[in-house]
């Protein structure tokens, strides 16, 4: 699906239980295709289990959270979320 406004494009690919596997959002910009510094196309990819639970997710710039889950399913998908992306975060201030 691709949806076109002034902000720019962007670009949703689905899985097969319809779930996001992939984005691409493209920001229009006076600068666009005339800078380096300036990223004007983000792309966003998530891989999911076969109950539609985030398994990965690579953000834009390149770093990569990944997501486990108990086995009895005690938590909410929500909170191990929060849970990876904090501990990501400290690893990466080391």
């Amino acid at each position: 699906m691709q949806v076109d406004d002034q902000g720019g494009r962007e670009e949703r690919f689905y899985g097969k239980l319809g779930e996001v596997v992939k984005e691409i959002k493209t920001i229009a910009s006076d600068t666009q295709g005339n800078s380096a510094n300036s990223p004007e196309v983000w792309t966003t990819e998530c891989l999911c289990d076969t109950f539609g639970r985030l398994q990965r997710l690579v953000y834009p710039d390149g770093e990569v959270l990944s997501c486990a889950y108990a086995s009895n399913a005690t938590f909410p998908p929500a909170a191990v979320v929060l849970m990876v992306t904090v501990c990501s975060a400290q690893n990466r201030a080391r």
